[in-house]
């Protein structure tokens, strides 16, 4: 289980101990969670996107946005929600990213 937090990044439960641990996030807003099989853990973050491989265990920012919400396909397809530049999709694991939708919301009458 992972937790994420306002101020001091992302947790993870340890099981043994029972007990969360910090994951190394070098970020302190977590908006969001998103995995992606059991290999990739995806933050929605201030500073955009943080992504850990769990295979090496080591962190990477793949967008630089303030992010909202982030969501993954099972084949991998990222997708974010920023403040920003509108809604974005990456197929390569956050290395180049598309704009799928950006425009001014409508006026409310």
């Amino acid at each position: 289980m992972y937790v994420g937090s306002g101020i001091y990044g992302l947790f993870k439960l340890n099981q043994n101990s029972n007990k969360f641990e910090h994951t190394g996030l070098p970020v302190g807003t977590v908006y969001n969670i998103a995995f992606w099989k059991e290999s990739i853990i995806y933050t929605a973050t201030k500073l955009g996107i943080q992504m850990k491989n769990l295979k090496t265990g080591k962190w990477s920012s793949v967008g630089n946005s303030i992010i909202n919400d982030i969501a993954v396909t099972p084949n991998g397809t990222v997708y974010a929600a920023t403040n920003s530049a509108g809604l974005l999709k990456s197929t390569n694991n956050g290395k180049y990213w598309n704009a799928l939708y950006h425009t001014t919301p409508p006026k409310k009458y």
